[in-house]
């Protein structure tokens, strides 16, 4: 085994058919050789800082041949990354490959410095500690410390480790640790303000809720309005920002802006607030709003769906029956759950979403001729980094986040919309638009070979077993329960068996944002 530094308070140990090279101002070529702090200008880099994550170390792994899991296996040893840490921090992995995958890695055991011998002690506390990260051959991403005793880690990091050809980019992220109990509900989304925001411009990072009361047509009597309800790990920028990035995008915010008198967002939190709780504060948002008589359009994505339908179905008819419902448009929802949202799939839930968040904004680059949307990319990863972090602190029984809990099948909320049968006549006109991811490994698609290979392997195969998006089964977005009546087969869009539309990209591609144009504006 050769030990590195690779960063300050950092150490890999690797057998040999691995070499450790520090990225240019990250390290030395060995222990205490001036090592100097890393840095990231990345928009992945700034959005890990801005998710409370420090680039401790920043190196590539380099298998001699063939592949870093045919090396690790080769040589019987796992690579060891030792973090030091103070009492009150933890750390993480962010491993990349050269194709372009992602995976968060978790530490194995905390080695206390006052006491040396692996332990499960808790990370928060205890003094100075060193962590410990080990890949080796079909091993899980963490062990047994920190009460993670069912955590088997991600079919994305299995395949990272196992598969991967090429040198893998490995980023140490320290950060501090929050109370054990609050890791998940109270932190991840504490920087987001919740509330209306206007998309009446056409700069995407403009549409935040500011505590500014949106713009609303002037004039007397009912008005209309369009609602556009965001997704998980995201904001109204972050899913919907993708609509400027082509001529029809552009052309539907047009005609709404036209034809209504607000387009309207809402952005809330999405995992530490339940699709109940997230709909109360849309009516008590938008009720001042609109005079008895108005009617409110929507457009609603992935969990969106179920937060529109708990604030459509269910709050309007108790609170504002003076309110009219015409149309809503629901885009990839979960309305039927997600395996994903269960917490024993967390860990391949925030691998994906990564990917994917990452993987959009190449494509939309692509086709745009720009560079990485900035705010659509780097909201998105801080709230997905936000998450991750609580998987170091939090065992798997621990586990607690209302926003995904909805999105489970069969959940509490999902059952009660699907089985209600009252005021069924009152409800929007329903329209959906969904896919299905099937790789044909076309490099003009825009995603890499290796990116394919995994999801193929490790997604299509392995997780879902049927039709899907690469998050939401494609039958769960059109499962509507004792609602279906409201949906006409006629106004479900399907893209139908695709590599290019998946679960971030419905809003870059022409078709999404034509037919919303058809469906919502004169």
């Amino acid at each position: 085994m050769a030990q590195t530094q690779a960063g300050v308070g950092v150490l890999v140990d690797a057998p040999s058919g691995v070499a450790v090279s520090p990225r240019k101002g990250t390290g030395g070529p060995g222990p205490g050789l001036g090592v100097t702090a890393p840095s990231d200008a990345s928009d992945l880099g700034r959005a890990l800082g801005a998710a409370g994550l420090q680039l401790a170390a920043d190196f590539d792994l380099r298998p001699s041949a063939p592949g870093l899991g045919a090396a690790l296996a080769a040589g019987s040893q796992p690579v060891k990354v030792k973090v030091d840490v103070k009492g009150d921090e933890s750390a993480l992995l962010l491993v990349e490959t050269q194709g372009g995958v992602f995976a968060w890695s978790y530490p194995q055991a905390r080695v206390h410095k006052a006491s040396p011998g692996l332990g499960a002690a808790p990370a928060a506390g205890g003094g100075p500690a060193t962590l410990i990260f080990e890949m080796s051959a079909g091993s899980p991403a963490a062990g047994p410390a920190f009460g993670l005793t069912s955590l088997k880690g991600s079919p994305v990091w299995d395949w990272v480790v196992d598969k991967a050809i090429g040198p893998v980019r490995t980023r140490v992220l320290k950060f501090v640790v929050g109370k054990v109990e609050d890791a998940i509900v109270d932190h991840i989304e504490g920087n987001l303000m919740q509330g209306l925001t206007s998309l009446a411009d056409d700069d995407p990072a403009k549409w935040r809720a500011d505590g500014t009361p949106p713009t609303v047509r002037a004039g007397a009597g009912p008005r209309r309005i369009l609602l556009m309800v965001h997704g998980t790990f995201s904001t109204t920028t972050g899913s919907f920002g993708a609509l400027t990035t082509t001529p029809e995008g552009r052309a539907f915010l047009t005609a709404a802006r036209t034809d209504y008198d607000a387009v309207l967002g809402f952005d809330h939190r999405t995992l530490a607030d339940g699709a109940d709780k997230n709909a109360e504060a849309i009516l008590a948002a938008v009720s001042p709003l609109l005079p008895a008589g108005s009617t409110i359009d929507a457009v609603a994505y992935s969990r969106g769906g179920l937060v529109y339908r708990a604030f459509a179905e269910t709050l309007l008819p108790a609170h504002r029956p003076d309110l009219k419902l015409g149309k809503a448009a629901f885009v990839a929802c979960t309305n039927g759950g997600t395996h994903l949202a269960e917490p024993k799939n967390w860990e391949a839930l925030v691998d994906l979403y990564t990917n994917i968040i990452m993987a959009s904004s190449r494509i939309i680059g692509a086709v745009t001729g720009a560079g990485a949307l900035s705010p659509v990319v780097t909201q998105s990863i801080e709230t997905v980094a936000s998450f991750v972090k609580s998987f170091a602190v939090v065992g798997v029984t621990d586990r607690r986040a209302p926003g995904l809990a909805d999105m489970e099948p069969g959940s509490t909320l999902g059952k009660g919309l699907n089985t209600a049968t009252a005021g069924t006549d009152a409800l929007a006109d329903y329209f959906a638009i969904t896919s299905n991811f099937k790789p044909t490994f076309d490099p003009e698609k825009g995603l890499t070979k290796e990116l394919e290979q995994m999801l193929l392997d490790k997604v299509t195969n392995r997780l879902f077993q049927t039709d899907n998006d690469l998050v939401v089964d494609t039958a769960s977005m059109t499962t509507f329960g004792s609602r279906e009546s409201r949906l006409k087969d006629v106004h479900v869009f399907r893209f139908g068996d695709v590599e290019d539309v998946y679960h971030t990209v419905y809003f870059a591609t022409p078709q999404a944002a034509g037919k919303l144009q058809e469906w919502l504006t004169a």
